[in-house]
């Protein structure tokens, strides 16, 4: 299996963050606090949360 990142750009996010709370919510953090469209399929967003 090959991944192939060079049209995408990554994005990590590395704070407390709840993952319970579903991919609208998710793509809602995104949007209004780092700016990214997630619609458009440019980004990849990784968030990385500590317990």
């Amino acid at each position: 299996m090959k991944l192939r990142f060079g049209a995408y750009r990554i994005t990590l996010v590395v704070c407390p963050m709840d993952m319970r709370c579903g991919f609208k919510r998710l793509d809602s953090i995104c949007g209004q606090l780092l700016g990214i469209d997630l619609t458009q399929s440019q980004d990849l967003v990784v968030f990385v949360s500590k317990t």
